[in-house]
This record gives structure tokens, sequence and C-alpha cells, in this order.
């Protein structure tokens, strides 16, 4: 039974869990691990996602920097809907503006009001893609001009957001989680702001319909007859001529219709019924061609925004970690030396234990650390036992000799690998290589656990801590953190 998880949004679990997942880093390492394995066996059966909210409701302080970011969003998403209904609404006012003598031209209404947006959905839709084609300029360029782009930018200055939190809400090249969460939430709050921009230009036509003499006609230099006109407003009017047969012109009211600005004042006076009947095609092709789009685009992005936020919590590597110490069961080493230490030498391939044995394995990085002590740390880490004697890599050993050894780990199919390496050398190229190509061979799904050793007779620093782990965060990788046994 998960321990419900309240009200609170998925974006505030997102940002506050990392958040206090990188303080609990100085808490010692068993001392977490017993904590969240006690916590996750209350919790059988749940998938990762309620798993992780369930726990984080066991031990959550108080309302923290999440529930500032939800109340932010929330002011950004009611300022763009109030731009979108007045910018709608004055737009509209513009374009249908009728001074009593010369009927509103319905082509130049049409191109205004559908036109236009048509021309802007089809730049919005080049938003789409992730930055491949060629596009990453165009669409920073359309960002720039974007609304909501705009009013989010204006909340980032005045919210004193930390620099992580404030890469959320502006547009930036990348495929990380916390990149998509970005760019779909811009699509979103402008589809929303779109959405209030027609809700303010059907509003203000029907109620210019509704309460004056609003006429209506059509007039153009260009050659055409009322046959061309009856055309275009057939093929504009399909997606609904079926069903909505009243939003369709009428040939006799394209024909009655058709005036030249000069004529109200040479020209036969005519009815004005025969300037009357193009409202309901014109509100037809604002819904269809302005309203519909966005909401479809709106709610793509909505839910698109809902994934890149859930993996924006379970990609951390900080939950990688927590997930792994929830699923470690609690094993001890009963042995003062690990058997498979006396049994073989560190880079010999020892035959896999019997079914349900080991699960892990482990790569001593340049004689960082004596085999013999490698599976009780191990244990520590995971509450796991090694699949096969520990491997050797770097160091003095070839480069074919480490991609051996990749392949080798990789036929014990190991659900965890852990990588042991001297704490105090700095992260070089050759481990990253390394860890890169552990992780091609190995898939997405293994994490790979990064553990510094100190030297014998002194503690591992914060500072060696913090430099591994920004180096192996360029890596980009959702399953690699580091832990120290400490």
């Amino acid at each position: 039974m998960t321990t419900p998880t309240d009200d609170r949004s998925l974006l505030e679990d997102a940002i506050d869990i990392p958040l206090w997942l990188e303080a609990d880093r100085d808490t010692p390492l068993a001392e977490r691990a017993d904590r969240d394995r006690g916590i996750a066996r209350e919790l059988a059966g749940a998938e990762d996602l309620p798993r992780v909210r369930a726990w984080w409701s066991r031990l959550r302080p108080a309302d923290a920097l999440g529930v500032k970011l939800v109340h932010g969003r929330r002011l950004v998403s009611v300022a763009l809907v109030a731009i979108g209904v007045v910018a709608g609404s004055g737009f509209a006012a513009a374009a249908l503006r009728y001074d009593g003598t010369t009927p509103v031209n319905i082509l130049r209404a049409l191109a205004l009001l559908a036109g236009v947006q048509l021309v802007v959905l089809a730049l919005t839709l080049l938003l789409l893609p992730g930055g491949r084609y060629g596009l990453g300029a165009i669409q920073r360029s359309l960002v720039a001009f974007n609304p909501a782009a705009m009013v989010a930018a204006v909340y980032r200055r005045f919210a004193a957001l930390p620099t992580p939190v404030e890469r959320l809400f502006a547009w930036h090249a990348g495929r990380s989680a916390a990149s998509r969460f970005a760019k779909w939430q811009l699509l979103f709050w402008a589809q929303l702001t779109a959405v209030a921009f027609n809700a303010g230009v059907l509003a203000t036509s029907f109620a210019l319909v509704a309460i004056t003499d609003l006429a209506f006609g059509w007039s153009t230099t260009l050659n055409l007859d009322p046959r061309d006109v009856a055309a275009l407003t057939k093929a504009i009017a399909a997606p609904w001529a079926a069903w909505l047969p009243a939003a369709v012109p009428s040939d006799a009211l394209i024909e009655g219709s058709r005036f030249f600005r000069l004529e109200h004042a040479a020209g036969p006076p005519r009815i004005a019924e025969a300037f009357t009947g193009w409202w309901p095609f014109l509100l037809a092709s604002i819904v269809t061609y302005g309203l519909v789009p966005r909401l479809v685009i709106g709610t793509l992005a909505l839910a698109k925004l809902r994934s890149a936020t859930r993996s924006m919590l379970l990609e951390d590597a900080r939950v990688t970690a927590l997930l792994d110490r929830m699923r470690s069961p609690s094993l001890q080493l009963h042995a003062e030396t690990p058997q498979h230490a006396r049994d073989a030498a560190a880079d010999e391939l020892a035959p896999l234990p019997p079914a349900g044995g080991g699960t892990a394995a482990a790569v001593i990085w340049g004689d960082a650390l004596e085999a013999a002590a490698v599976e009780g740390l191990v244990i520590k880490l995971l509450g796991a036992r090694l699949a096969s004697t520990p491997f050797a890599a770097g160091g003095g050993s070839s480069l074919e000799h480490d991609r051996e050894t990749i392949e080798r780990i990789c036929a014990h199919a190991p659900r965890h690998v852990v990588v042991l390496t001297r704490a105090y050398e700095p992260p070089l190229l050759d481990l990253l290589d390394f860890v890169g190509s552990l992780r091609r061979r190995l898939g997405d799904a293994v994490p790979v656990i990064v553990c510094p050793v100190p030297e014998p007779g002194r503690d591992i620093t914060s500072q060696e801590i913090d430099a591994w782990r920004r180096t192996l965060a360029t890596l980009r990788d959702t399953k690699l953190y580091v832990e120290a046994a400490t």
C-alpha cells in the first residue's frame, strides 16, 4: 500500500526530490541505505514513479522550491491567457471595423483572422522537431518572438530561481529531460496564449455581429468573379459543409454581396440583408483554422510536458541512486575475505554463481583497490554480491584489454556495474571513454556507479566527490552516478 501524495503536483516533486537528495549526500551511505530500504519494504509492488513519490511523502520536511515554482507557473499561465484574450479582442475589433458606409471586406477579414493564424501555426510546427534537420537556428529565432518565452523571461528575472531551475523556463538545445521540459512548457504556454487569442477573437466577433449592424461583402482588385469566390469559399468550408450548411456561403449571397468602395457614392441602393449572411462562415473559419489546431497542439504539448516532467524526476542520477538503494536487499558479508578474491586473480573470468546469486559487476580502475576488499564494498553500496571476480581495467592496460573487459562484463548481464577508481586522481579522458563504451554495450537500463576510493588512512573530501560528479555529468548519462562508500 503506497503512501498518498496528497495534492502535490508532479512538477513539485520533480524539483524538490533531487534537491533534497543532493543535500542528503552528506548523510553516511549506510544510514541512507537502511532508511530507504526500510521505507521500500512498506511500498511493495509500486512502480518507480509512485514508489519515489510515496518515499518522498514519508520524508518531505515542508513546502520548498517546488511549491513556489508551481505557483509561478500558474501565474505565468494566467498572465498569458489575459494577454491572449486582450490581444484577440483588439485584433478582431480592428479587423471588423465598420463605419456604416463600406461593408467589411470578408476576404480581408478572413485573411487577417484565419489566414494570419495559419501562417503562425506553420511556424509553430517548425518548433515541434527536436532541433534536427538544421532547424535549431530557426527554432531559436522563432522562440525569441514567442510571447510565452517573453513572459517566461520576465518571470525568471523577478523570481530569483536557482540556475538549474531557471533553465526549465528557457528554450535551450539538448536531449536531457530538463531541455525537453523547457521546450514543451514553452510550447504549451504558446498554445494556451493562442487558444485565449482565438477565444477573444470569437467573443468580439460574435458580439459585434449580435449588437451592431455589421455588414459584410467582398471586393478585390484581382480579376475574380463570383464563381471564383464561390469555389474558394466552398474549399474553405469543406471541413464543416456536411454538418453545418448554414455556414457555407450560397451563390446568391456571393453574387449579391459584391461591392466596390466607390459605389456608395454613385451606385443604386441595395438591400442590407444581402450583406449580413457572411458571419457564420467567418466564425466557422476562425474555429476550424484558428482554434481547433491550437487545441490539438496544446493537447499534444501538455502530454509531452507531463512525460518530460516524469522523466525529469526518474532520469535524475540522484533518483537513480535512490531507487538502487530501495531495491537492494539487506545483505551482510560473513566471511573476512570474499570467496572470489581467494579463488581467482582480479582480472580472470570466474563462473556465475548459482541462480539467485550475484547481480553486480565490479571494475577496479588502475589498481585503485585490492580485489579482496571489493565485494564487501559492493555489498555496502548495493546490498548485492558480485556476479564474478572483480575485473581490472585502466592503468597500464591496453585499449584492447579494456575492450575485452567490457565484453566480459556484458557476458554476465549484471544489474549494476561498479567502477572503483582513485578519488584523488582527476577524472581523465581514458576513464570517461571506458564508461562511455561500457554504457553503449550495456544499454540504457543498467546503472553504472563510479566509486572514488580514498588513499589508505584518509577520507574522501567533498571537493574530490564534487569534481567527479561534475565531470561525469558531462556524459549526460541518467543511469550514471557517483557514490562514495564511507
